[in-house]
């Protein structure tokens, strides 16, 4: 976990895959037991303004006191404080951008996953631009202007674009090169493993108004190791050809 800024009011952080966002579990530490153990920040009382599932990679942005917390949600619910994802998604033809406007519910039962619910969701939008093509993939900004968890993965699905590893929401349970590098030739000497294994998504983006100094701060995550090393593959292999 990488502790991207901190002051008297908030703290950022840089979460990887896999790691816990709150209070860690089964012998596995979680960002606020990480925190705890920073110098000169109190990890008690700390309020998450946007948080990620376990799965999930990228920035976090705790406030440390209530008057900071109300600030900054009103300037996320006046779309002035801005979050964004990038996607890579499964899709032969994507457009240039969008808008996803479907109110969410959690479905009943074991997986909670989000589904559409016209009727008794809650209002849930999420705008997304194309960033880069490749064949059968493309990456996208997806920025949600509202704050229900998974709604990106969820919104994403229902467009007919799942994220490329995401099999909760429609997407596959890993992504490997032989998926697209044309005339991929397994090794002989060992099975060929997966570039990435879990949902491809990645907050990299915050930007906002300090509540206190007034001052404009932008803040953005360099992508994990898995993430990563999949778009320097697809860039050399994946690429639409002109």
């Amino acid at each position: 976990m990488e502790l991207v800024y901190h002051d008297n009011d908030i703290v950022v952080i840089n979460k990887p895959p896999g790691m816990w966002p709150e209070q860690g579990l089964f012998d596995e530490p979680g960002v606020l037991d990480l925190l705890q153990k920073k110098e000169g920040i109190e990890a008690t009382g700390l309020n998450c303004l946007y948080s990620l599932e376990q799965s999930v990679s990228g920035l976090m942005l705790w406030t440390r006191n209530e008057g900071t917390q109300k600030s900054l949600e009103q300037q996320f619910n006046e779309k002035r404080l801005n979050v964004v994802f990038l996607a890579l998604v499964r899709t032969a033809f994507p457009a240039e951008d969008g808008v996803i406007d479907r109110p969410l519910r959690k479905t009943q039962g074991g997986n909670q996953r989000l589904h559409i619910d016209e009727d008794r969701g809650t209002k849930a939008v999420t705008e997304w631009h194309l960033r880069d093509r490749y064949v059968g993939f493309a990456l996208l900004e997806c920025r949600p202007l509202t704050s229900i968890a998974q709604q990106v993965r969820a919104h994403l699905e229902f467009a007919e674009m799942p994220l490329a590893v995401d099999p909760l929401y429609g997407g596959a349970e890993y992504l490997k090169l032989s998926s697209f590098k044309a005339g991929y030739r397994p090794s002989r000497r060992r099975p060929e493993r997966p570039l990435i294994q879990r949902p491809t998504l990645h907050l990299q983006s915050i930007s906002f108004k300090h509540p206190n100094t007034g001052d404009e701060l932008h803040f953005e995550a360099s992508f994990p190791k898995d993430f990563r090393a999949t778009l320097h593959q697809l860039d050399r292999f994946g690429r639409v050809p002109k």
